[in-house]
């Protein structure tokens, strides 16, 4: 990705080392990287191994294990302009999303719409936020900063119109409070379109809790 900067006195997170190559970790991780050379989307890889194997969804520990390795990426692909922060991201916002059991998954997978949709309307600037608001030490501030002075307006984008937006400016489905729209007239006129998943939204969501 073009425009990061190279921030001085950085910590120096190099790949983590991955846990043995039969742990569920190493597995997952296997599986989103061969992923991304396949033009799958996080949350389709995701689904095959989850939905499989349920071992890193439903332990809190190995959730951690597999959101810090992911977060760590993350903010190396961005740090030495690498392709795929913008997938591993979405990962990272599908896991971080708790739930029990499939109906949890499915869930999270239904609450990332949104995310994914911010992040790409948002480009470079939501992007390195997502991954900011995840560490603790300041190697992204500098290139934040950058960033914030070009782009000086959070940007997302609505549903129908597909127009990048005001982020303060969007107003999320009243029912399902996953899409989001710029006005009435957008958010009337896509619900035929979204009327059977906002319906399923909900019902998951119910489900859950």
């Amino acid at each position: 990705m073009a425009g990061f900067t190279q921030d001085d006195n950085r910590c120096d997170h190099r790949f983590p080392v991955l846990p043995a190559p039969d742990h569920a970790v190493s597995l997952l991780m296997d599986a989103l990287w061969a992923g991304s050379f396949q033009d799958k989307s996080a949350a389709d890889v995701l689904v095959g191994v989850i939905y499989n194997d349920q071992r890193v969804w439903d332990n809190a520990t190995l959730r951690k294990m597999a959101l810090d390795i992911m977060v760590a990426i993350g903010v190396n692909c961005i740090m030495y302009r690498f392709a795929y922060p913008l997938y591993i991201a979405h990962a990272i916002s599908i896991l971080e999303h708790n739930g029990d059991g499939q109906n949890g998954f499915t869930l999270a997978l239904c609450k990332e719409v949104r995310v994914e949709h911010d992040l790409r309307c948002g480009g470079e600037r939501e992007i390195i936020r997502f991954f900011l608001k995840r560490i603790s030490c300041s190697c992204l501030k500098a290139t934040y900063s950058q960033i914030k002075k070009s782009h000086p307006i959070r940007m997302g984008g609505c549903f129908t119109c597909k127009q990048s937006k005001k982020i303060s400016l969007l107003k999320l489905c009243g029912q399902c409070n996953v899409v989001q729209y710029c006005g009435r007239e957008c958010q009337a006129a896509h619900w035929p379109k979204h009327k059977g998943l906002c319906n399923e939204f909900v019902r998951i969501a119910q489900k859950q809790y």
